[in-house]
């Protein structure tokens, strides 16, 4: 409920909702998504599914929230998102709003043995929920359990396209047996970025270690990269072939030896069925599950 919840914003008007959409595999389409009263994110609504896959520990794109816990109540306090910055009272305003909530007092008993609004416990019930939300049904999921996968998860699957298999083999092999090594950083089964991965070369002279989503639900109506700037994953293909930029950030596993970014050199097909694998990955049934749902009467 508090993730839906509008009066955690200053006009009653966004609820954590609002830019993590259910239907987007709670993320968003807009490259950057409007706050309560309409002015731009500074980055791009992250997709929330998987995050409880996070290796790192550290979430947002910049990995400043050390704990979910930590995140959560982040936007609420953003002056642009959710509006209850410092000059307007800060999380306890906000807190205050869902203290006097008629519903709450029950909730809250429920969930914590007493009525008490506090930030550890709104904290605490948005990170479980977000935690709650994990996509396990997607194709490729499917398939590696009927293969029985295992580590390094590079056998052909069965009920693939050709092409599909093709890119699995791409993604899961490393550079120098034929593949992308891409597996190297968006390690499956959960695909989520290795634990000491660094950031990926965006941009020429990268100081910033960055983190991304799990690439499970990937393809599922959102942008890429925490500014939004590509729209589709042959876009991002693209990037990863040829447009990584040398930087103090950049990841070892995209650099060559001499210490410059790694070009791919990927045909068109080769590319093409690397986005036929990556599209095994989503998960359409995260976007109806009812358990995520909105629980409010509109």
């Amino acid at each position: 409920m508090l993730f839906f919840e509008r009066c955690l914003s200053r006009n009653d008007s966004l609820s954590c909702a609002g830019c993590h959409m259910q239907a987007l595999a709670f993320g968003d389409s807009a490259r950057f998504s409007r706050g309560f009263a309409g002015g731009l994110a500074g980055a791009h609504t992250m997709r929330l599914a998987n995050a409880r896959f996070n290796q790192s520990g550290h979430f947002f794109w910049d990995r400043r929230a050390p704990s979910l816990e930590a995140q959560v109540v982040q936007p609420i306090q953003n002056v642009v998102e959710m509006g209850f910055d410092a000059t307007h009272g800060g999380l306890a305003a906000a807190l205050a709003r869902v203290a006097t909530a008629p519903y709450y007092a029950r909730l809250f008993k429920l969930a914590f043995g007493d009525t008490v609004v506090s930030a550890e416990r709104v904290q605490s019930a948005l990170a479980q929920y977000v935690r709650s939300i994990v996509s396990v049904q997607s194709r490729w999921d499917v398939a590696a359990a009927a293969a029985g996968a295992v580590p390094p998860f590079n056998q052909p699957l069965p009920g693939f396209t050709p092409q599909e298999n093709q890119g699995l083999q791409l993604f899961m092999l490393p550079p120098n047996a034929g593949g992308t090594g891409c597996a190297g950083c968006h390690v499956p089964p959960t695909f989520s970025l290795a634990a000491d991965s660094r950031s990926n070369g965006l941009d020429a002279g990268e100081t910033t270690v960055f983190h991304s989503p799990s690439l499970r639900t990937i393809d599922m109506g959102t942008r890429y990269m925490h500014d939004g700037r590509f729209a589709t994953l042959e876009a991002v293909v693209d990037f990863y072939d040829s447009g990584v930029q040398a930087g103090p950030a950049l990841d070892q596993r995209l650099r060559v030896p001499s210490g410059g970014p790694r070009v791919l050199n990927l045909s068109a097909a080769q590319k093409a069925a690397l986005v036929a694998f990556l599209r095994t990955l989503v998960d359409t049934s995260v976007t109806t599950d009812a358990r995520f749902s909105d629980p409010f009467r509109r």
